[in-house]
């Protein structure tokens, strides 16, 4: 299975998070994880039921996508000390989907 990275840029002038993709596809069984330059990220999934945990932050190992449908997260980095976005908010973030592997559908 596949390893899918999120990158996530931080907005100095709005005081923003966004990810690069904006929005992901992947398959049931790949994983998932989460980058940013600026500091250490955490990123809340919904649903949890959707990945093998509910939270991921920098340093874990990636979550693993178990179950078919679309699903949003709520993302943070903590830069010099202050905390942008996730827990703080679920203003930022976006969505993906995981679809079944053979379902033709691509990437």
């Amino acid at each position: 299975m596949s390893l899918n990275t999120i990158t996530l840029i931080y907005d100095t002038t709005q005081g923003t998070v966004t990810a690069e993709p904006a929005a992901m596809k992947m398959l049931k069984g790949d994983g998932l994880q989460f980058v940013s330059s600026s500091g250490p990220v955490r990123v809340l999934m919904v649903p949890s039921e959707s990945f093998s945990a509910a939270e991921f932050r920098t340093g874990d190992d990636p979550l693993t996508g178990i179950t078919s449908g679309r699903f949003n997260y709520c993302c943070g980095v903590t830069i010099q000390g202050k905390v942008v976005g996730y827990p703080l908010n679920r203003d930022s973030g976006n969505e993906g989907e995981i679809v079944e592997p053979g379902s033709g559908t691509t990437r």
